[in-house]
């Protein structure tokens, strides 16, 4: 035999049975430690371009029809390449001639204007990561891609100082200049 109890106040209410030999335990949480959900794109939108609140879906098959045979052959290469592991295609152990290095070098900027691939080091490339999903991974690199997008500092150049608080001066900072191999010192006036 056992016995039914109803739970209200809650959004719904709730059947709980609990059989002979059982006993209910009732314990109050606070709802606020509910983590909340973090925004992974439509997985309903996948190749049409569809915006949502927080991601953009790649047009995926339509860009694939409109590949010209290099991009195909290096995007297929690359696609070969990539691991579960971590969503990199690494092409390190693939040896190129002459004349696919060219092609794969003119395959990887159409490729790279259409934002479906970005070259993180040297052979190791990221295929957008709106484009080819990876399931558990997703979060990381989508940072990564848009990480990616920004332009790096140059070496040898200095970095414009635009704020420094009241109380503090700047004398001098050192820089290190590749076209001469040595450190650079500049003083700065303003």
């Amino acid at each position: 035999m056992t016995k039914q109890y109803v739970i209200s106040g809650l959004e719904a209410s709730a059947n709980i049975n609990v059989g002979l030999g059982k006993r209910l335990v009732i314990t109050e949480e606070d709802d606020r430690t509910v983590k909340t959900k973090t925004p992974k794109p439509s997985w309903t939108a996948i190749g049409d371009g569809m915006k949502t609140r927080h991601f953009q879906s790649y047009p995926y098959e339509d860009t694939l029809l409109d590949l010209s045979k290099p991009e195909a052959w290096f995007f297929k290469l690359l696609l070969k390449a990539w691991t579960i592991e971590d969503g990199y295609s690494n092409i390190s152990h693939v040896t190129f001639t002459a004349t696919e290095k060219t092609v794969a070098s003119n395959a990887y900027k159409k490729l790279k204007e259409r934002d479906l691939v970005r070259k993180v080091r040297n052979k190791v490339y990221l295929i957008n990561p709106c484009a080819k999903i990876h399931l558990t991974l997703f979060d990381t690199l989508y940072k990564v891609w848009n990480d990616l997008d920004k332009p790096k500092p140059k070496k040898g150049m200095y970095n414009y100082i635009s704020f420094i608080p009241n109380g503090f001066w700047l004398k001098s900072y050192k820089t290190w200049d590749s076209k001469i191999k040595k450190f650079i010192t500049e003083v700065k006036n303003d």
